[in-house]
């Protein structure tokens, strides 16, 4: 062991919006569904950080957030 202590490291994912091009335009509720992911991403994108063994959040809009230890 090298006697340090283990460290918690966390970041957000956020995912490209289904149309692939994101823009500098602010989300509103009049173009909220362009700026959202496709549905496969949601589905595969999580579980490919969960394969390489982060803790995955549950995805929240466009994204979600991963942790894992040092």
């Amino acid at each position: 062991m090298s006697g340090r202590a283990a460290a918690v490291i966390s970041a957000q994912v956020i995912l490209k919006p289904a149309g692939g091009a994101a823009t500098d335009a602010p989300v509103t509720s009049r173009n909220l569904r362009e700026a959202l992911p496709s549905d496969d991403s949601i589905r595969h994108a999580p579980q490919v950080f969960a394969d390489a063994g982060f803790e995955v959040g549950p995805v929240v809009g466009n994204s979600f957030s991963i942790t894992a230890t040092t």
